[in-house]
């Protein structure tokens, strides 16, 4: 089964159609791709994706906080973010100053959350659970950024592999990131996504310098960015999902928006050089949507299910 994205961006809105189609994919080779020659008919909807203006998911979000409140009796702190409403961070989602994540609470173990952070304290968190009705958004001190193969946790350790994956393909990837990963000298720890499936050794490795490169800025915006403030911003969402669906099925993508197709392309400069030339610039009259039939496609999930 191959799969091909779909971009349309208006004034109010960015939808993202993931259409499927029986066959092998030709990847990045353009010429392939022309001489196919696929019929719009042959592709169905799989999924519809879409993010309004004004309702943007924050999860994945970082950002620089001062503690507000520390309530031992709950456990937990409210964290002033720059946001309408405090985020909530328990005390199992606590990392120490020296990067190391706090035993959880329970049975007489672990530490009290007053003992861990005070008030006025600034703290950097992640959003993991979006703004509800009257609760705040809900944040973790432990931080993890998802590139193309790798989740990378800063304050983390070790190598985690996708469960989705078949049992021998697990072993490979363990065995190749193991070759680039020292536990006793590389900070952080890696979590192999589902995506990787297929992925060579050199393309970890080039995926650990640019998430190693995008925490650098985290760490320098963490220092100089005033409190509070959002210093790392998830990826939009035609990016995410890109991110998820990079596998051997993928055979293309097609934008109608200039500026969403200029971040696709440097997205992929940065992470599969190889598939640039598999981006492509609706330029039809006809709605790129419309081509494909997927404007009659009514299910569509929000931002929330996504990646």
């Amino acid at each position: 089964m191959k799969k091909k994205i779909l971009v349309s961006v208006d004034a109010g809105e960015t939808r993202v159609a993931v259409l499927e189609a029986k066959g092998n994919a030709a990847g990045g080779d353009k010429q392939k791709r022309d001489k196919r020659n696929d019929k719009p008919s042959d592709w169905k909807v799989g999924e519809l994706y879409v993010e309004r203006k004004g309702s943007r998911s924050i999860v994945g979000n970082i950002y620089k906080g001062v503690v507000d409140n520390v309530l031992p009796g709950m456990e937990a702190a409210f964290v002033d973010i720059g946001l309408e409403r405090n985020g909530f961070l328990h005390v199992d989602e606590i990392v120490t100053p020296d990067g190391k994540a706090v035993p959880k609470r329970g049975r007489g173990q672990g530490r009290r959350i007053d003992e861990l952070i005070q008030r006025g304290q600034e703290i950097v968190v992640q959003v993991v659970k979006d703004p509800l009705k009257t609760k705040g958004a809900r944040l973790t001190m432990q931080l993890s950024i998802a590139g193309r193969y790798l989740v990378y946790m800063p304050q983390g350790g070790g190598i985690g592999v996708s469960r989705r994956m078949p049992d021998g393909e697990r072993s490979k990837m363990r065995k190749s990131l193991e070759k680039l990963h020292d536990p006793k000298k590389d900070k952080g720890g890696y979590i192999v996504r589902t995506a990787a499936q297929g992925a060579e050794k050199e393309d970890f490795g080039r995926e650990i310098k640019y998430l190693h490169k995008l925490h650098d800025v985290l760490e320098r915006r963490s220092e100089e960015a005033p409190t509070p403030s959002v210093i790392f911003q998830e990826a939009d969402l035609s990016i995410r999902v890109l991110r998820d669906v990079l596998v051997s099925e993928f055979d293309g993508c097609e934008i109608d928006d200039q500026q969403q197709f200029e971040r696709v392309t440097k997205f992929f400069q940065r992470t599969a050089p190889e598939l640039v030339d598999s981006v492509e610039m609706h330029q039809r009259k006809e709605h790129v949507f419309e081509r494909y039939g997927a404007v009659r496609w009514k299910n569509f999930v929000t931002r929330s299910n996504c990646c």
